[in-house]
């Protein structure tokens, strides 16, 4: 989790595993994001998912706005 000065939260789910991650993986952090947004149901989340090793299908988070990731770019 990583908050900007504007007040919007980054929330990343970061797996780091010998399989691709699944649908179900990506559910669950659905489920992660709706469980903050009832919390702190006035700030703006911006969804993110890193998988080392990549994804099953990528559908779930295209559809639902869930940035993605499966390798880190160091500068």
């Amino acid at each position: 989790m990583a908050e900007s000065s504007c007040g919007r939260v980054v929330l990343v789910e970061v797996k780091k595993r010998q399989t691709k991650s699944s649908l179900e993986m990506v559910e669950v952090f659905l489920e992660k994001l709706e469980a903050y947004q009832l919390k702190f149901p006035e700030t703006v989340l911006l969804p993110a998912f890193l998988s080392l090793n990549g994804f099953v299908s990528k559908s779930l988070c295209e559809k639902k706005g869930i940035s993605m990731a499966s390798r880190i770019e160091h500068y």
